[in-house]
């Protein structure tokens, strides 16, 4: 039997749905959500232009039993709620129903063994667990695959189950059971509703994880759009009914035409289970299609944008009108020009992300909190340039160094404002403290900001505070990581600070490229800083620059790690002729002694007052001492470098 024989009543057009996949003919074209199945006239089975099964016929289509267990691997309703004359059907034929009468032995449709999970976790973006409500024993699982390996699977989302220490494919006894199934988070929710508060529910597990990421609970139900029901409507509307008076939904509605249905019948059944309409409120994403799109870019959950949602929206009502789909076009003589803004000029912008990178064990950390100091009392930057009149706020997240017996002492021997600078040490949790999660933490690190008025937010190191889902050496998981927190900085003013080691790349590599994990990383800062070991002395260490995208590059301090009142500190040292081009050059083959030597030969040749530095170039080398390692002993033994006035050349002098 094809489509195109089948009875016009039994086809899904017309507003009526595929059961299996929620769609029918009139979808939009080009959304890919046409479904031009149809149903047995017996009602026993369902063909789907959508979902896979077993069988599949000549249009296309795949075959799907209604009742008792499916060859997909679901049961989507049970046997009790056929249609008589099917179950008496059953009973007559030795316990199986099959279209148009026929049987078949051994009951209907023994389910296959199951199979046994494949998928590897380098596939799997993450695991969402459906859990019992009231036994936290686990259901089963939807696993997102990455979107690199999507191809190779069939769908985004793919579920599994649990028997014994074995994981195999689909949802096991829970597989098509939208009418028993718990909604995802169900527990947490119901628990937020009890005590006052507020859930959001949404149209997908991701977007439920992202709100809570943002410090808020939300829930969402399995199998995607248009499986909310009755009884999900009537857990929620009982908690708010229970629970404090402020207790309250919000329903995200994604912006597309499942979205929008799924939201409408989504507050149609909730209605219907008694909540009044005052209790719920209907929001959409500020940017994009879902409430993942939403955060993506940098929102916060105090940005969703209000919206009216039609609670008996007509699916014959003919297509939806087009919505925009080209490109926002800004002509550039509307733009207001804008003033770069500096925390520390040339080295650090406000509202903009910079990266401190340098070996372990050179003081990153502490120079960091010599800055940290200055930004909380205004007083002047390293190289002389004016600070924040009258100060302002810090937050530091540091992962590596101890609050009471590192971070206090060192900020205390720095002269720091200790009132203005706080520290943000983990997230609360159901079950505890946990680390802070970057970017999933963003919005909660933003309120610190905004409280404590800071102007300086220091991440030390990078790599400690990023999601486990992120992999620091793929340049797309680093941009998305990095995007919320430059926008932050954007949206704050603050300048954020990112402390970075190096990677083991060979000398001689250009600065930019040695940071660890990937190029992305300081792709997304405006500005790079190297914390280095000084060539000419190793008690010492240069600041320079190895990226500045907003002004013109400034000269490299040299600075030494010093013993403080009560914890080490910093001493700077001026400015140097060393760049991070040369700090991460080859070296060139000088050892220590030659050095030493070239100091003492330029202190004789400037004992009787300036020299022509041409000069002293010449002679150097007639005496077989390189360029390069004059200019270190300069640097060395403190001479100074002048222009003899107008016109005339330049002089060393002591």
């Amino acid at each position: 039997m094809t489509a195109a024989a089948v009875h016009p009543e039994s086809r899904y057009i017309g507003g009526r749905r595929c059961p299996i996949c929620g769609h029918h003919a009139g979808e939009r074209r080009g959304t890919g959500a046409r479904c031009h199945g149809y149903e047995t006239a017996d009602h026993a089975a369902a063909f789907c232009a959508r979902v896979p099964a077993g069988k599949q016929t000549a249009d296309g289509l795949h075959r799907h039993w209604l009742y008792g267990p499916c060859d997909c691997g679901a049961i989507h309703a049970p046997w009790d709620d056929a249609p008589p004359e099917l179950r008496e059907r059953r009973e007559k034929s030795n316990g199986s129903a099959r279209p148009n009468g026929s049987a078949r032995p051994n009951g209907a449709h023994p389910p296959k063994p199951p199979k046994p999970w494949t998928v590897p976790d380098e596939h799997v973006e993450v695991f969402h667990r459906y859990e019992d409500p009231e036994s936290s024993e686990l259901l089963f699982e939807v696993a997102r695959i990455k979107r690199e390996h999507r191809d190779r699977y069939d769908g985004k989302t793919l579920p599994r189950h649990l028997i014994g220490d074995r994981w195999y494919w689909r949802a096991g006894e829970w597989a098509g059971r939208s009418d028993e199934l718990p909604l995802y988070r169900q527990r947490e929710a119901v628990a937020e509703l009890l005590m006052g508060g507020t859930c959001y529910v949404c149209d997908g597990e991701r977007d439920v994880d992202v709100i809570y990421h943002a410090d808020n609970v939300a829930v969402c139900n399995a199998w995607g759009s248009g499986k909310f029901r009755d009884h999900h409507a009537a857990t929620l509307a009982n908690a708010v009914a229970e629970g404090a008076p402020s207790a309250a939904l919000i329903v995200v509605v994604d912006q597309d035409a499942a979205g929008r249905r799924h939201a409408a019948d989504v507050l149609r059944r909730l209605r219907a289970a008694g909540l009044p309409r005052a209790k719920i409120r209907t929001v959409k994403p500020a940017t994009g299609k879902d409430a993942a799109d939403h955060f993506d870019a940098g929102h916060r959950i105090e940005d969703f944008l209000d919206c009216d949602v039609d609670e008996d929206p007509r699916d014959d009502a003919g297509p939806e009108p087009e919505r925009e789909t080209g490109p926002t076009v800004v002509p550039l003589a509307r733009v207001t020009p804008e003033r770069v803004s500096w925390l520390w000029a040339g080295r650090l912008p406000a509202g903009k992300l910079s990266i401190l990178d340098g070996d372990p064990g050179l003081g990153k950390s502490l120079l960091t909190l010599d800055l940290a100091a200055r930004v909380s009392t205004g007083d002047r930057m390293p190289d002389g340039a004016p600070g924040i009149e009258g100060g302002a706020g810090v937050v530091l997240l540091s992962a590596e160094d101890g609050l009471g017996d590192t971070i206090r002492p060192r900020l205390e021997s720095a002269g720091a404002d200790l009132a203005r600078v706080v520290a943000i040490v983990s997230m609360p949790t159901d079950d505890g403290p946990r680390p802070v999660d970057l970017p999933g933490d963003v919005h909660a690190v933003e309120q610190v900001v905004r409280d404590t008025g800071a102007r300086l937010v220091v991440v030390d190191p990078l790599m400690a505070f990023l999601g486990g889902g992120t992999n620091a050496n793929r340049d797309h998981d680093v941009r998305r990581a990095l995007a919320p927190l430059a926008a932050m900085a954007e949206r704050t003013g603050a300048a954020l600070l990112v402390v970075r080691h190096l990677n083991k790349g060979s000398t001689g590599t250009n600065p930019l490229y040695r940071g660890g994990g990937s190029i992305g990383i300081i792709g997304a800062a405006r500005s790079g800083l190297l914390a280095a070991r000084d060539p000419d002395d190793s008690e010492r260490r240069i600041l320079a620059v190895t990226k500045s995208n907003l002004a013109a590059p400034v000269p490299a301090l040299r600075w030494r790690i010093a013993d403080g009142p009560t914890g080490l500190g910093i001493e700077w040292l001026g400015a140097t002729e060393h760049t991070a081009a040369s700090l991460m050059a080859e070296p060139d083959g000088e050892d220590r002694s030659a050095r030493d030597e070239a100091a003492e030969w330029l202190r004789d040749a400037l004992k009787d007052g300036p020299v022509a530095a041409g000069d002293l170039l010449k002679r150097a080398r007639n005496d077989g001492i390189n360029d390069r390692t004059l200019r270190r002993a300069r640097e060395r033994i403190g001479a100074k470098a002048a222009k003899a006035g107008f016109g005339g050349g330049w002089t060393w002098s002591m």
